[in-house]
């Protein structure tokens, strides 16, 4: 790997709170990891939390971590907290500056990582000499985190990854000069920005960190954030998202079938009147997608190899303009698809489809139109119970995989706002509105 490194952790944490319960237990924990890191402990620990908070909530912070001897708490200045719109991201080149030791471990405030852990993935460090990420593992599981979780077994076992609030990165695998700033999902930039120096990353699914859910007030607000993420993040989350919102697109128009069935009459005309011009623009965005797929391919080769690109950032002008044109495509695709559904009944589209497609085919598509609510529920079921045999087995209760509908279905409401935000210049994030992702 080069240069030797120093021996020991910097476990960082950014922290914005106000004063009160959470802000109290993150207090008696770090006093408590502090406590339990003695001289006998295998490697050297250091605790940096750089604070935004209020004065209130920073003084009351510096007090209780007065007496203990491996945490420093540091309050950035003034040009620190400017230095992007994205106030986590400036901590964390505060905090980077300060630390000790050339291993990092970056997490979020609501992280209990005990020494144990600890021990467990310092090893991991020599297999990537990148960063890598692992699994949470919360000591409450209320509703929140349990549709959280099964969404990101399910999302795991589609794209090969999910972020959790954390990094495991070496120190030197980061560039301070272009470090992200200005962008929402901080776990996926600052893991692209390794990738993108020629790093290895990877997932360790191992190692649990252990962390604390106080409410469901947080995974509220994150419902929106994720589908952001998910909607402009690369090529596996958006393949996952068209199937995942098909899946839930389909019976949702059967619904409006049947709310619309008094006005047949109506509606049999105008479908008559939009399918001449449906057709060949269907096909065109077909022929956009076959287009793309080359590209695609070659990104995720390139990604592979730690060459990443970004998601739509290419030097090649063509390559963007392809991959763009597969995004949008997919996204008419299914506005036309959804259209026609609407304004064709059930009945007289299978019709139609046993007239030009072969009877198997044809009794397929029946059954899965018919059929599609309970089909939704199997595959989404199955999907989180296959996601949480492979990631999660012993990290959750073993019924968490049952809550994976609800996570697809609140997924693809997110997602109609976060289209909606991206429109109106991006998500609030803490006091600054921020519309790239990554």
């Amino acid at each position: 790997m080069g240069t030797k490194k120093k021996k020991g952790i910097t476990m960082i944490i950014p922290l914005l709170a106000e004063e009160g319960d959470e802000l109290k237990s993150l207090a008696d924990y770090i006093v408590g990891f502090d406590a339990a890191i003695d001289s006998d402990f295998p490697f050297p620990v250091q605790v940096v939390v750089v604070d935004q908070s209020d004065d209130s909530a920073a003084n009351y912070l510096d007090n209780r971590l007065s007496g203990t001897t491996r945490v420093l708490h540091y309050r950035p200045t003034e040009e620190e907290r400017k230095r992007g719109k994205n106030g986590k991201l400036n901590n964390v080149v505060a905090g980077l500056a300060l630390a000790k030791y050339d291993r990092i471990l970056l997490v979020d405030d609501h992280y209990r990582v005990s020494p144990e852990t600890l021990k467990e993935l310092y090893p991991y460090y020599d297999k990537y000499d990148g960063g890598f990420q692992m699994l949470p593992r919360f000591d409450t599981y209320p509703l929140g985190v349990l549709v959280d979780m099964a969404g990101a077994f399910v999302t795991c076992l589609l794209s090969g990854i999910q972020f959790f609030g954390h990094n495991a990165f070496w120190k030197n695998a980061v560039d301070i000069d272009t470090f992200p700033k200005d962008v929402l999902f901080d776990d996926f930039a600052i893991f692209r920005h390794i990738k993108r120096r020629g790093r290895a990353v990877g997932f360790v699914r191992r190692i649990a960190l252990e962390c604390t859910q106080s409410s469901d007030h947080k995974f509220l607000q994150q419902r929106v954030r994720y589908a952001y993420e998910n909607l402009f993040g690369g090529w596996k989350l958006q393949v996952s998202l068209l199937l995942c919102n098909w899946m839930v697109i389909l019976p949702v128009l059967q619904v409006i079938q049947n709310i619309l069935a008094p006005f047949q009459d109506t509606i049999t005309t105008i479908s008559k009147a939009l399918s001449p011009p449906l057709v060949p623009l269907s096909l065109m965005t077909l022929v956009c997608l076959v287009l793309a797929a080359p590209t695609l391919v070659k990104r995720k080769r390139a990604d592979v190899q730690g060459d990443m690109r970004g998601t739509v950032t290419f030097e090649n002008k063509k390559n963007k303009h392809l991959v763009i044109s597969f995004e949008v495509a997919g996204f008419v695709l299914q506005v036309i698809l959804a259209t026609w559904f609407i304004l064709t009944p059930a009945s007289s589209l299978l019709d139609q489809m046993n007239e030009v497609v072969p009877r198997a085919v044809f009794e397929i598509l029946e059954m899965i139109v018919t059929h599609s609510p309970i089909i939704v529920i199997t595959l989404s079921l199955l999907l989180g119970l296959i996601g949480q045999m492979v990631y999660g087995r012993k990290i959750v209760p073993p019924y968490t995989f049952i809550f994976s509908p609800v996570w697809l279905w609140s997924l693809t409401i997110a997602t109609l706002i976060a289209i909606v935000l991206q429109l109106r210049g991006g998500v609030r994030y803490g006091e600054e509105k921020i519309q790239r992702p990554y």
